[in-house]
């Protein structure tokens, strides 16, 4: 090995340890989402801002201030694991099939992200539960943006993220040559 293919490989090494910690944060974030799920007490009217979805209502207090602190960490640290394989696409000298397989890994978790539709100033929301697991927030663009706070969503990155590494076999391979023992970036 070259000293140039060297120091590739030790900032892929260092990407990915960025990606695996912002990961396991968001699965961390995630279980603090879901503890409020028992004290939904049902959902309000719908909202144009948020395509016709309606608003999650829950009693307030700690519970819910949780369930907040939750899906934003859950969300900051997928934009954090984006910006990692973005950033992985930045590095001179990175293989052309990993350089395709990021490619395509971006693309995929980019989707977390989904256009509810154009927020008119009487509907503007802004980090408001929809609908139970739908976090709803203002964009720059004016438009309220959506994205799932769940276990697939979670799931869904994390093999994003494995098959700019390894194929699904493999993945599958290692988990089961890991047992217990930490695993791909999928979820426990």
């Amino acid at each position: 090995m070259t000293a140039s293919e060297d120091d590739v490989e030790r900032r892929v090494f260092m990407v990915l340890s960025g990606l695996r910690s912002a990961y396991d944060l968001a699965e961390a974030a995630l279980a603090l989402f879901e503890e409020r799920s028992p004290a939904i007490i049902g959902y309000g009217v719908s909202f144009e801002g948020t395509g016709g979805r309606r608003l999650e209502r829950l009693m307030p207090g700690q519970l819910e201030q949780r369930a907040m602190i939750g899906a934003q960490a859950f969300l900051s640290n997928l934009v954090i694991v984006e910006k990692g394989v973005a950033r992985l696409l930045k590095l001179d000298g990175l293989p052309s099939d990993i350089r395709e397989r990021a490619e395509q890994s971006l693309e995929a978790i980019r989707t977390v992200d989904e256009r509810a539709a154009n927020a008119g100033n009487d509907t503007l929301m802004s980090s408001t539960i929809v609908e139970g697991d739908m976090l709803c927030s203002t964009r720059d663009d004016g438009t309220a943006g959506l994205a799932a706070i769940t276990r697939e969503t979670l799931e869904m990155v994390g093999a994003a993220i494995n098959s700019i590494f390894w194929t699904p076999e493999e993945a599958a391979a290692i988990t089961e040559r890991l047992g217990q023992r930490r695993k791909p970036m999928t979820t426990s």
